[in-house]
């Protein structure tokens, strides 16, 4: 859900909405750090795309 949507901004904001519905248990708590560490890791894998485009445009 967080992953398909392309404004940043938005993104955040629906995490935030997540966190604060969410009643802290340890299977949620678990499952909500797979939902940031999946959100993380795919924003990374974005900007490493974009940096080695840039890097081989300029080579």
């Amino acid at each position: 859900m967080l992953l398909k949507t392309k404004d940043k901004n938005r993104s955040i904001f629906t995490l935030a909405l997540i966190v604060d519905k969410f009643i802290i248990d340890n299977d949620r708590l678990i499952y909500l750090a797979w939902l940031v560490e999946n959100v993380v890791e795919n924003s990374l894998k974005k900007i490493s795309r974009k940096a080695d485009f840039i890097l081989l445009k300029k080579e």
